[in-house]
């Protein structure tokens, strides 16, 4: 037996009688109504005909067993689809067409004279036809609400109203000979919640379901599953109608039931699949051909839409509730053209409202696995992703899509992705989306493109509301215009606009017309964590402003004196990493938190790191304003929820006063802005708590921490906050401060011209940096020094005659002939000591003033006012930071055109009284320390030389003493051997 093609096939069935005669000697037509005509096939089959269908089909499946039970099996073709093609009644984008798909199997043999039926190949049912699915292009759209349903018991009962027939289904089929068999295609009422669409045919109880693809466009796929095998069917032609009331005879309202895309163009035809019984595994495709390949006419499809939104709030500056409606309105006129399906939609919120940080905190994205993109099952997005609620009707369904707005996992290009996920009916649509806010002003454009080719004819979409809502309403009271735009697949933009007005204050108080108008009213807390004097301790600072007020741009805070830093040991940041926020560990000093968004509930981001660098000079060389010799790098990395927007890097310049080495921190302007988003910053918390870093005063005396806070739109505001520390009495203070006359013997004489040099010496300072928690001696306030009365100012010296004027000094240009001598400090803060000259400098005094400028890491003039007091040479040093010094050391120049000049009477520096110096300190505890010294000076060295020696002779006859047990000889011999040795120090 060989095989025909198709049209040999058609050919020699078209030349068979198509006459036979039923068991009850009924005749079949010759001439059949065309396919369409509502005469084609009853509402329903009489009973004659019925028994006519079981026997024939009694009689194939008898044929088809007897012929397998005799015969040997034969090689057969592989299962395939012969042929199939499409067409529709019209080409107008937007109406109501009747379409037709034939699609023809190639499952049987040639059909030979004998009338009896051959077998089937491969078995009774191997290859026959199993499942066939249709996918129709996308756009078009039905509406089953538009025919009445077929109950499922009146379906079953072959009782199906005239009023619910759709179409027709013609079946050839080995069972009807070569006649082909059209019957009636109802519309039958779902059988449950996730059911769109079922067809349904008397023969065979066959179904088709109709549904949109959920894993890509929302097309229609027709699906007809277990195709009845036994009747060896080869051939399905299927028409459904645009109107059924045109066709089904019916006295119903004429409603459409099909409708044409709106997008006009050239479409994709239909793609059939089919697999067969005997392979269920393998399916196989093909491409209608031929079949409609344009849709045209868009310029008349309508498309009049409207859109609303609104915010739920109308409170300025507040985080609040958005909804947006978009309806439009369909045409259900049958001999009308369906309104346009909607593609794009672009909305441009209203400058200010913007995205609100708070949204993002324990935020994730919904990845595109777990939104299901290209598959058919519902998303599945955390709860963690969804920012909203959407509601979509569609004449397509019997019940609204419902599901939410979904944050989608940022890229490095796009930021905040959307998605709309929504399922109903067992729909499930997916459409995703894009928010674009505008670099420099936040403005947020939200666009979604390409939506489904299907009918919607309200979409609800609500973004959240409460604290954390993701969008936060403008800072200021007015009217706000939205602009919406919406495009159509048929090629029509249509834009809308929509206005709210905002009437509250988010405070309750009058409710500010300009970004200017606004209250700045921040709050400042600062000080140690541990308020011990003299201790190391974390300084905590923390700067808040409440919703409504102007945003943070700028800040100052300055601690009191003697809140300083142990800087040495660590290392700086370098400038370029400094510059890009990229410190490393090794500079870290502190921490900082920052919240940002509107709304009770800002968003804390707590990893916030500070840095300690180099000089930073804000406004470059040039500028305003000066260096400071310090920076700290202020560095919190926005991170939030999904969002990686970078790292936020502020630099501050520290400021030392030069006088009370005070310090003060000045902030650069911190951005208002990131990607797009406004920060809208609440509270800023710095902690600089780095391991024995900061150290408290050694003052207890109440002062104060004090600041400056500037607005975005010109507020500012001066802060303090209360500040004292504790336990100062506690602190001893017994610095040492000893002198010697420089310039050897000759300068001893009168009219001589010694060199003098101070040293000071500190007991216990030296603590900090011996791993102390606290040091033991408090800081020196204040130092009176009064010297020998023979020992005078030289009135032509040239320092004295010109000494350096207060500007010459505030520029660095003071006369050389004004230089008097050097000094140098050490202190355990810092990992070099400060040194520089020392100055005669004009002051508010008779006598200019005695100014040591010691240069270092910072800057510090110590100043001395020179004085006279019963006719001794008095300096005193009033102003002493309050900073720990373990060493000091000052040298006055001798020599001819020395400051310092001896008495031209008696024995010069020699003489009797002639070196005894007065000190007197004081304490920032305000502990005093005043004694009497002998200022060292080449006097009777030969004397002095017999008294050391003596003194040693009796600490060795001490030592002897104690070992024999002598104890009390022993402390009378010891003390006689220290007053020698003052006594030997004196000369």
């Amino acid at each position: 037996m060989t095989r025909a093609t198709g049209t040999e096939r058609m050919t020699r069935r078209q030349m068979r009688p198509i006459n036979t005669s039923s068991t009850e000697g009924e005749k079949v037509p010759e001439e059949k109504p065309a396919i369409g005509s509502r005469n084609h096939v009853p509402g329903r089959w009489g009973p004659t005909v019925r028994r006519r269908l079981r026997a024939a089909l009694v009689a194939a499946a008898a044929t088809a067993g007897l012929a397998l039970s005799a015969a040997p099996a034969q090689a057969q073709e592989e299962f395939g689809i012969e042929s199939f093609s499409a067409e529709s009644s019209t080409t107008q984008a937007g109406a109501h067409p009747d379409l037709r798909t034939t699609v023809e199997f190639n499952t049987i043999d040639d059909l030979d004279d004998d009338p009896d039926v051959d077998a089937l190949p491969g078995g009774p049912t191997a290859g026959q036809v199993l499942d066939l699915i249709v996918d129709i292009p996308a756009g078009v759209s039905g509406d089953p609400k538009a025919v009445p349903y077929c109950e499922q018991a009146d379906y079953l009962e072959q009782a199906c109203p005239a009023s619910t027939q759709v179409g027709v289904l013609v079946i050839n089929a080995l069972a009807f000979g070569p006649f082909p068999f059209p019957t009636p295609v109802y519309n039958l009422a779902p059988r449950n919640e996730n059911e769109v669409a079922r067809l349904g045919v008397n023969l065979f109880e066959t179904y088709i379901f109709l549904r949109p693809r959920s894993e890509g466009d929302l097309g229609i796929e027709a699906s007809t599953l277990s195709i009845n095998a036994i009747a060896g069917i080869w051939k399905l032609d299927l028409t459904l109608w645009g109107v059924p009331a045109d066709h089904n005879g019916a006295d119903i309202p004429r409603k459409p039931f099909l409708t044409n895309p709106t997008r006009c163009g050239e479409i994709e035809p239909p793609t059939a699949r089919a697999n067969s019984y005997g392979k269920p595994g393998e399916f196989v495709s093909a491409v209608a051909d031929p079949a409609p390949t344009t849709v045209d006419g868009c310029e008349l499809v309508p498309f009049d839409p409207s859109a609303s939104l609104q915010p739920q709030s109308q409170a300025a500056d507040s985080p609040s509730a958005y909804a947006t409606t978009i309806e439009v309105p369909q045409n259900e006129d049958p001999d009308g053209i369906a309104a346009s399906h909607l593609r794009d939609v672009e909305v441009t919120f209203p400058e200010g409202v913007s995205i609100n940080p708070p949204a993002a905190d324990g935020q994730v994205g919904c990845t595109d696995e777990e939104l299901g993109i290209g598959t058919r099952d519902p998303a599945s997005c955390p709860n963690a992703s969804k920012i909203g609620r959407v509601e979509i009707d569609s004449p397509a369904l019997s019940v609204p899509l419902r599901g939410g707005v979904y944050l989608r996992e940022p890229t490095d290009d796009e930021l905040f992705r959307l998605a709309i996920a929504a399922s109903g009916q067992g729909v499930h649509l997916k459409s995703v989306g894009i928010a674009r806010p505008d670099e420099d002003t936040g403005q947020i454009t939200a666009t979604f493109h390409d939506l489904p080719q299907q009918p919607a004819e309200r979409i609800h979409l609500e973004l959240f509301g409460g604290p954390r809502a993701p969008l936060a309403n403008p800072p200021v009271c007015g009217t706000y215009e939205t602009e919406v735009s919406l495009t159509s697949w048929s090629g029509k933009t249509v834009d809308l606009t929509d206005s709210f007005d905002i009437t509250e204050s988010p405070t309750g108080g009058p409710c500010p017309e300009t970004l200017a108008d606004r209250q700045f009213e921040p709050t400042m807390k600062a000080g140690v964590v541990n308020p011990v004097a003299g201790s190391f301790t974390p300084f905590v600072f923390r700067l808040k402003r409440p919703d409504g007020h102007q945003e943070i741009l700028a800040t100052e805070v300055t601690p009191p004196e003697g809140v300083t830093a142990r800087l040495a040991a660590v290392p700086f940041c370098e400038d370029a990493d400094a510059q890009a926020g990229t410190c490393g560990p090794e500079s870290k000093v502190g921490t900082a938190i920052t919240g940002a968004g509107a709304g009770p509930s800002p968003f804390y981001i707590q990893s916030g790191e500070v840095h300690l660098a180099g000089p930073y000079d804000p406004d470059g060389p040039g500028g305003d304003t000066p260096e400071a010799p310090l920076s700290l790098v202020i560095s919190v990395p926005a991170i939030a929820g999904p969002f990686d927007l970078g790292t936020v890097n502020v630099r501050a310049a520290v400021y030392v006063d030069p006088t009370t080495a005070q310090l003060r921190v000045v902030s650069d302007p911190i951005p208002q802005i990131l990607e797009g988003i406004p920060l809208r910053v609440r509270d800023i918390r710095i902690r600089m708590d780095r391991d024995r870093f900061t150290i408290a005063p050694t003052d207890c005396t109440e002062t104060e921490v004090t600041g400056k806070a500037t607005g975005s739109h010109g507020g500012e505001a001066d802060l303090q906050n209360r500040f004292q520390v504790g336990e100062c009495a506690s602190l001893g203070f017994k610095p040492k401060l000893t002198f010697s006359a420089q310039g050897g013997k000759k300068a001893t004489k009168r009219n001589a011209h010694p060199g003098l040099k101070a040293n000071l010496v500190v007991p216990g300072a030296d603590a900090y940096a011996e791993g102390a928690e606290r040091g033991s001696q408090a800081n020196i306030k204040r130092v009176q020094v009064t010297l020998p009365k023979g020992l005078f100012l030289d009135q032509a010296s040239p320092a004295l005659t010109d000494p350096c004027t207060r500007e010459e000094y505030a520029e660095g240009n003071c006369p050389a002939s004004s230089r008097v001598g050097t000094a140098v400090a050490h202190t355990p803060l810092l990992d070099e000591p400060l040194r520089g000259p020392v100055y005669l400098r004009t002051g508010d005094n008779k006598l200019p003033d005695l100014v040591a400028d010691l240069d270092g890491l910072v800057d510090i003039d110590l100043v001395g006012a020179v004085s006279q007091a019963k006719q001794r040479i008095r300096n005193t040093f009033r102003i002493v930071p309050d900073v720990p010094v373990s060493s000091f050391e000052l040298k006055i120049q001798g020599g001819a055109k020395g400051l310092l000049v001896n008495s031209n009477v008696g024995k010069g520096l020699c003489g009797k009284k002639r070196r005894q110096i007065n000190v007197a300190m004081r304490a920032h505890n305000d502990r005093t320390h005043a004694y009497k010294t002998q200022m060292k000076a080449p006097c009777g060295k030969a004397k002095a030389k017999r008294l050391r020696r003596q003194a040693k002779q009796l600490r060795r006859q001490a030592k002897a003493a104690r070992r024999a047990g002598r104890a009390a000889q022993a402390k009378r011999l010891g003390r006689r051997a220290e007053r020698l040795a003052r006594r030997a120090a004196r000369r």
